[in-house]
């Protein structure tokens, strides 16, 4: 794998389920308008993702349109593979409360152990 492919795995890995995160209270209909706003930007600036845009700004809108894209495809049920990652909203949401929880019942109970998630 080229040095580009790995910053851009590792890239996506941090903000594609932050997208996730953010897009969880999101319909179906959102999560499909927030996605056809984004194919425009990639296919007309998708290359500024692996090659640094000369308008200032321009690999970031591009990459953020790719992880929104992503993120809002990992809504599907049993998620998204792409770029040889693993995308799925709906197992990162619930570990996401279920460490919420954890910490909930901590802070009450300091005696509180937690079960493995």
């Amino acid at each position: 794998m080229s040095d580009t492919g790995a910053i851009l795995k590792s890239c996506l890995s941090a903000a594609v389920p932050l997208w996730i995160l953010s897009f969880k209270d999101k319909t179906f209909s959102e999560l499909q308008a927030i996605a056809d706003e984004c194919t425009p930007i990639l296919t007309e600036h998708g290359d500024d993702i692996l090659f640094q845009s000369k308008k200032k700004g321009g690999s970031a809108l591009a990459f953020n349109a790719l992880a929104k894209s992503i993120a809002c495809l990992s809504f599907a049920p049993g998620g998204v593979d792409t770029f040889g990652l693993h995308f799925e909203a709906r197992s990162l949401i619930d570990t996401v409360a279920k460490r919420q929880v954890s910490q909930m019942l901590e802070e009450e109970d300091p005696e509180y152990e937690e079960e493995e998630l």
